[in-house]
């Protein structure tokens, strides 16, 4: 990094940003379905399961090479301790996602057991 891009860099840094609103366009359709067929979204939320599932599998792959496994290096440095905080924090989303979308699909399950929407 340049004498100019570590400037740069330490302002945005020191800058303070917005915490972000989730909005999660799945979780929209979910709340629409209670107008039409909420069963209809079965296969849909089981897709996007998948897709956090393999998401979570990469991750804790590579925690486990980088970070946790035999060959990760020791001591870490600050820049190693700070991208596996940042890892953590998406193994811990994938973990939610993945827990709130099998709520999600006990639901549409029960719901679809109980008959049309009326």
């Amino acid at each position: 990094v340049t004498g100019p891009g570590r400037d740069a860099l330490a302002a945005w840094l020191h800058k303070p940003i917005e915490p972000e609103s989730l909005r999660h366009d799945l979780a929209v359709k979910i709340r629409g379905a209670a107008f039409d067929d909420p069963a209809a979204l079965i296969d849909e939320v089981e897709r996007h399961r998948q897709v956090h599932r393999d998401r979570l599998a990469h991750y804790l792959a590579g925690e486990l090479r980088d970070f946790t496994g035999p060959e990760a290096p020791e001591p870490q440095d600050a820049g190693q301790e700070l991208q596996h905080v940042v890892l953590r924090g998406g193994i811990a989303y994938e973990r939610m996602t993945i827990a709130w979308l099998d709520d999600v699909l006990a639901t549409l399950h029960r719901l679809e057991a109980a008959g049309p929407v009326a």
